[in-house]
C-alpha cells in the first residue's frame, strides 16, 4: 500500500512579479507573507505532525511519499503531476482556515487526477467543522481530527487487512476519525520514532540548510505541541534556507 503524504502550497498571484504565500503544516498560525514567484520562502516551518506520521507507517514497512510543497515553492500543477505519478492507494494533507477554500478546490483536482486515491483531509479548521466539511465536500473520503498521527496508523493498518475490513469501519464512525485516548507511554514512544527513523521533510531536497535550520529540525522532531500535554516549543521548526 502507497501512502501519500502532502503539505500543499497556496500561492495567490498579486502581479507579475509577486505573490500571496502560505504557511500551513508546522505553524501554530497559519498566516501569508507576500513574495517573489519565483524564490522560495524564507520561513518554512516543520511539519511535524505529518513527519511524525511518516514515520509510524515507514516504521511499520509501509510505502510512503512525502510531499512539502511549501518549502520547495511546488506548484498545483507540479503536485497534481506527482500524485498522478504515484497513483496513491491513500492521500493525506493538511488543510488551515486561511487556505479552507483553496484546499476544498484542490480536493476536487486531485479526485480528477486519481480518482482512486482515497483522500483524508485534516487540521484546525477540519477539527472545529466537521460535519459541515463532509456534508459541503461528498469528494473527501475521511476527516482525521485533531492529533491524527496514531488514528491515521490505525487507519492504514485496517485498509491493508481485508479481514480487519469490517471491524475499520465500526470503529471509524462513518467518516470523522476523531482523537482517540493517547496513554503518555505512547506517547514517550511517538516521540523517538523521528529520530529512529530519519525522517525529514522534503525527502529530497537540492537545497543547502543553514547549520542551525538543521539543528532546529532535528532537535524539535522529537517534541509535541501543549494539546498532548507534554511540550510546547517556542522556536517553531524553522529551516534557514539560503
Amino acid at each position: 500500500m502507497k501512502i501519500f503524504l502532502a503539505n500543499p502550497t497556496c500561492r495567490i498571484k498579486i502581479n507579475q512579479k509577486e505573490e500571496k504565500y502560505f504557511v500551513r503544516a508546522g505553524s501554530r498560525w497559519p498566516f501569508s507573507t507576500v513574495k517573489k514567484i519565483n524564490d522560495k520562502p524564507d520561513y518554512v516551518p516543520f511539519p511535524f505532525f505529518l513527519a511524525y506520521t511518516a514515520s509510524l507507517l515507514e516504521n511499520k514497512g509501509y510505502e510512503i511519499v512525502v510531499d512539502d510543497g511549501v518549502a520547495v515553492n511546488e506548484t498545483e500543477e507540479e503536485l497534481l503531476e506527482k500524485i498522478s505519478f504515484e497513483k496513491p492507494d491513500v492521500l493525506l494533507f493538511e488543510s488551515s482556515t486561511p487556505t479552507i477554500d483553496y484546499d476544498l478546490m484542490l480536493v476536487k483536482k486531485i479526485k480528477q487526477k486519481s480518482p482512486k486515491t482515497i483522500l483524508c483531509l485534516t487540521g484546525a479548521h477540519i477539527t472545529v467543522f466537521p460535519q459541515q466539511i463532509l456534508k459541503e465536500n461528498p469528494k473527501i473520503d475521511f476527516l482525521f481530527l485533531a492529533e491524527y498521527e496514531l488514528n491515521f496508523s490505525n487507519f492504514i493498518d485496517c485498509l491493508s487487512n481485508k479481514e480487519g475490513l469490517t471491524m475499520c469501519k465500526a470503529w471509524l464512525l462513518g467518516k470523522i476519525i476523531k482523537l482517540s485516548s493517547i496513554k503518555k507511554k505512547q506517547l514517550k514512544n511517538l516521540m523517538f520514532y523521528l529520530f529512529r527513523q530519519g525522517i525529514c521533510f522534503p525527502k529530497t531536497i537540492n537545497q543547502t540548510f543553514l547549520l542551525t535550520g538543521m539543528v532546529f529540525a532535528n532537535t524539535n522532531q522529537a517534541f509535541r505541541c501543549r494539546p498532548a500535554g507534554v511540550v510546547h516549543p517556542d522556536v517553531i521548526f524553522v529551516f534557514g534556507i539560503k
